[in-house]
């Protein structure tokens, strides 16, 4: 008795098929997160977020942030001092498509964690920073039936596959030049993609269900790369200019398989068929990215911003699969700030502080998966706003973000989603002895 695997695993059978009908009640499901190692992480959780993150020609210099964009920008940090950030998002989906089982509930929402940085300036020429963030994301879970070869019986499935990819990070820049800067990000990208599959068999055999469970881990050493510069161009406006790269990665790893028999949600554990069986290896290929950004910044008040991102997913040679294939991807996005600062004495030392800021902004996102002669497009507008306190060097970073992937047609789903996101910033000295030196 034998499921057919490949109609399984293609999103194209899936959507054409099935009917989505489970309510996540801690978890955003997203139906294209099963091609491919999911959605990707184009949020930053930065300074930028409510500037539709684009901050690859943005400086660390202007305040108490990092910006992730591009490493470059950490040889801007202010001397002498550590800096830290921890981000929350909270996201909420709602679902329309005719693969939409309308008798049941068709959103969900969830909190999870999203990055921690620590940044700080060894040298006056040479800014550090090291972290966590996620890099993809796979969450979806599927309904339907299912033939059994050979046979005219079909039997109720469900789908269900979670996971993604973590991003541990290591940054350094160097100011080369007055206004130019270099950086490097040294990466390890780790996780895997697991995907689930129950084969209901009710009076087929014993009433007892068929779990298989196919996990594939991945990862691999990931670089990239950053040059900015910025110039003022007059007494109160100032340039900023961004460029980054990362080279086609093979992420490689292993397969394992796993088969039980019995019901999953009862009490009893059911019975281990297959444990952890190797099946073999692994890779999925990510392309050539390339990203150039431009911003302006008025009377140190005003900041406009600008980005576009492109990725040769064509190149990469992954395989395609029935009815979709991956293109090009491509990412524009941009945005305005206003920031309000006054001068203070803090720790000693007169400076100006920044009291709170204002960022609208917004994006578009051509995405490499093409499904049925669509492609699975991303777009929406941001908001952020962010304060300081005088006292403790904390500051809070909040951040909306609305916007809809993918379309209706074809017989495909749309997701409209809006996320919450909050990020904690600490900003103190770290080396003591050259305060007091200096």
């Amino acid at each position: 008795m034998k499921i057919n695997k490949s109609s399984l695993f293609l999103l194209l059978g899936s959507l054409a098929s099935l009917k989505y009908g489970k309510t996540f009640a801690q978890t955003n499901a997203s139906p294209y997160s099963m091609i491919g190692i999911g959605d990707m992480n184009y949020n930053y959780f930065d300074r930028s977020a409510g500037m539709a993150n684009s901050g690859i020609s943005l400086s660390s210099a202007s305040g108490n942030y990092m910006y992730l964009a591009n490493p470059a920008s950490f040889a801007d940090l202010r001397d002498m001092y550590f800096k830290g950030e921890l981000s929350a998002n909270f996201k909420g989906v709602s679902y329309t498509g005719n693969p939409i089982n309308t008798s049941a509930k068709s959103n969900s929402s969830d909190l999870q964690f999203q990055k921690i940085l620590f940044g700080l300036k060894m040298k006056p020429w040479w800014g550090m920073g090291f972290g966590l963030k996620q890099f993809s994301s796979i969450n979806y879970t599927y309904t339907g039936t299912q033939d059994i070869n050979g046979s005219t019986i079909t039997v109720p499935v469900s789908i269900d596959g979670h996971g993604g990819l973590n991003q541990f990070f290591w940054i350094n820049a160097f100011r080369v030049a007055k206004g130019l800067n270099v950086g490097i990000e040294s990466s390890y990208l780790f996780g895997s993609q697991q995907q689930q599959k129950t084969m209901t068999a009710d009076g087929v055999i014993n009433s007892s269900d068929l779990n298989t469970t196919v996990t594939n881990y991945y990862h691999k050493l990931y670089f990239k790369g950053g040059i900015q510069y910025h110039t003022k161009v007059s007494d109160r406006w100032r340039l900023g200019l961004g460029v980054t790269g990362s080279n086609k990665s093979v992420l490689s790893g292993n397969t394992t398989y796993d088969l039980t028999q019995g019901t999953l949600s009862n009490l009893g554990l059911p019975t281990t068929i297959v444990k952890d069986s190797s099946i073999g290896t692994n890779k999925f290929t990510l392309p050539l990215m390339l990203g150039g950004g431009i911003s302006m910044n008025y009377d140190n008040k005003w900041t406009f911003a600008a980005d576009y991102q492109r990725q040769q997913w064509k190149d990469a040679g992954n395989p395609s699969g029935l009815g979709y294939f991956y293109g090009n991807a491509q990412r524009i996005s941009g945005g305005i700030e206003y920031a309000k600062k006054q001068t203070i004495i803090q720790n000693g030392y007169v400076t100006e502080m920044e009291r709170y800021y204002v960022q609208f902004g917004g994006y578009y996102t051509q995405g490499y998966l093409n499904i049925r002669g669509q492609r699975i497009n991303d777009m929406g507008g941001t908001f952020g706003v962010g304060f300081n306190s005088k006292q403790t060097g904390l500051g809070y970073m909040f951040h909306l973000n609305v916007g809809s992937t993918g379309t209706t047609s074809n017989n495909l789903i749309r997701q409209t989603y809006y996320q919450v996101g909050v990020t904690l910033s600490y900003n103190d000295f770290w080396d003591a002895r050259r305060r007091v030196i200096d």
